[in-house]
């Protein structure tokens, strides 16, 4: 980190723009999220050249000329908008309250479902909601400004934000897929199109080659069945791979007297869990699913079933073995997809490893 670290002091004396305050973020997260898979997960740790553009969604994008791509929100822009609408720096009300609005939220849409409100008084105590949330925005103490002075974040953990600590949980997530597409090089085939194949990547603005990125991703993904049980197996992967990453950390930080950061950590860990499975199957009872949404529940199912056959230790080295190019070919609506999601050590590739 020494040689982030010169940069980072050369951004604070020049005043360099927003872009190379967030690549340098960028860095930083990249480095946290790798060590973490290095320490917690080897199996998922990648081995190729990654690169993180901001965006304003968490995406792993794909590999083109060599590189992988990955997408995390684009922090400044996301958090600035928080500032400018609510009047406080960044995520500032703290993830177990959050929590307890979005289970205030479901449940009020739940209700709705079984007619026992109807959906001006769902309205009404959304309302309600949002200004208790407000009070408590104006009540808490912002949290320091990650991505406007990243060379803060050098000096260790307990410089992060809780914000930060999130990003950094979607960056494993990520690139969990990108070890995912390293081992299966044929299900994710690198990206391509005219104009993206006329550009070097290395002298292009990262906005642009993000929006050339994203245009390939997006075709590629519609000329594929989307309904395949390739989704549940990656993101079961995914969603499981990183919570149990982030949980290790947990155990060591609770170990090593580090309690602020626990808490932190703590924190998003629920929170994500609690949006990527929980809530989720939450509105899919009341009939308000996200269609990909049930891909994570799905998911989230299957691994816990291998891990109750193979054990926790064995099942992330047998994933590695599962074939994901015949896994995209094994449509939602054929008798194996459900078999499958019966017996998930059917998957393709697992018998051989098993």
């Amino acid at each position: 980190m020494a040689e982030e670290l010169k940069r980072a002091t050369a951004i604070e004396q020049t005043g360099d723009k927003t872009s190379e305050r967030l690549s340098l973020y960028g860095k930083i997260i990249y480095n946290e999220a790798t060590s973490l898979l290095a320490k917690y997960l080897p199996q998922a740790f990648p081995q190729e050249p990654t690169e993180v553009l901001f965006d304003i969604q968490p995406l792993y994008l794909g590999k083109f000329k060599g590189k992988h791509y990955i997408a995390i929100q684009d922090t400044y822009t996301y958090n600035l908008d928080i500032v400018v609408k609510r009047g406080v720096a960044g995520i500032d009300v703290g993830y177990n309250q959050l929590e307890e609005e979005l289970n205030e939220m479901v449940e009020s849409l739940e209700q709705v479902g079984r007619g026992e409100i109807d959906y001006k008084e769902h309205e009404r105590r959304m309302a309600e909601l949002e200004e208790r949330t407000d009070q408590r925005r104006k009540q808490s103490k912002p949290e320091p400004r990650d991505w406007e002075q990243p060379e803060r974040l050098l000096k260790g953990q307990n410089q992060y934000a809780s914000y930060t600590w999130q990003e950094i949980y979607l960056l494993v997530h990520e690139l969990i897929h990108q070890r995912q597409a390293e081992l299966n090089p044929a299900a994710f085939p690198q990206l391509t199109s005219d104009e993206l194949n006329r550009i070097n990547p290395d002298y292009i603005p990262k906005k642009e080659l993000r929006n050339l990125l994203l245009d390939a991703h997006k075709a590629d993904s519609r000329t594929r069945d989307n309904n395949s049980i390739f989704y549940p197996v990656v993101e079961g992967m995914a969603v499981v791979g990183s919570f149990y990453v982030m949980g290790k950390l947990l155990d060591d930080l609770v170990k090593s007297g580090q309690v602020e950061v626990a808490e932190k950590v703590r924190a998003v860990r629920n929170k994500k869990i609690w949006g990527e499975t929980i809530t989720q199957k939450r509105q899919e009872r009341a009939g308000h699913t996200d269609p990909y949404g049930i891909y994570y529940l799905e998911g989230v199912g299957m691994m816990r079933k291998l891990y109750k056959q193979f054990g926790v230790v064995n099942t992330p080295r047998m994933l590695q073995a599962v074939d994901l190019s015949v896994c995209r070919a094994i449509s939602k609506v054929s008798p194996e997809y459900q078999q499958i999601m019966s017996n998930p050590a059917l998957l393709p590739g697992l018998q051989k490893a098993a």
